[in-house]
């Protein structure tokens, strides 16, 4: 992966790729670490996922940080908003200017086709109660084989409107 990184940054020494990499893994653990902290504190957080580019280890300077937050249930919409943008604030003081851009995601509030790639390809990176992660992980599961065969046709719906205004 470090090669392929080497690689894809033209006209910078391998050398100066590698430190730029290397920093910017370690700066991810130290950022992962602190955000941790804050979400441990939190009583109205059961799960956290680190998902995305950093998740499958492909992130490169551009990259966002993506973090997904299973709220306690109970929470409306509106508290659910109002605990992302908390958390949010929290981040950012914490995080400084120098961290990467966060994508916070509630994941009671997106599509059941993220929820299932987050748990899929994301890691857990925080758990309040293991059971209440499976039972959720489960949850996510049964609802995606129910959902799949209609996501199935949306796609293809889309992917042969897309060829038929190509032609």
């Amino acid at each position: 992966m470090l090669e392929r990184k080497c690689e894809e940054v033209k006209g910078k020494e391998t050398r100066e790729v590698t430190k730029e990499y290397t920093a910017t893994m370690v700066t991810i653990i130290e950022i992962t670490g602190k955000i941790l902290a804050k979400i441990k504190t939190d009583k109205n957080i059961s799960l956290a996922y680190l998902h995305g580019s950093y998740a499958t280890g492909k992130a490169d300077g551009e990259s966002d940080l993506d973090i997904a937050i299973l709220a306690v249930s109970g929470l409306s919409a509106v508290e659910r908003s109002s605990l992302r943008l908390s958390i949010m604030t929290q981040f950012l003081q914490v995080l400084g200017n120098n961290a990467p851009e966060l994508d916070l995601t509630i994941l009671q509030d997106t599509p059941i086709l993220l929820q299932y790639n987050v748990i899929r390809r994301g890691t857990c990176i925080y758990e309040r109660n293991r059971q209440e992660r499976i039972e959720y992980e489960l949850s996510v599961e049964r609802d995606y084989e129910d959902e799949c065969p209609m996501l199935d046709q949306e796609s293809d719906i889309i992917l042969q409107r897309i060829l038929s205004k190509s032609r």
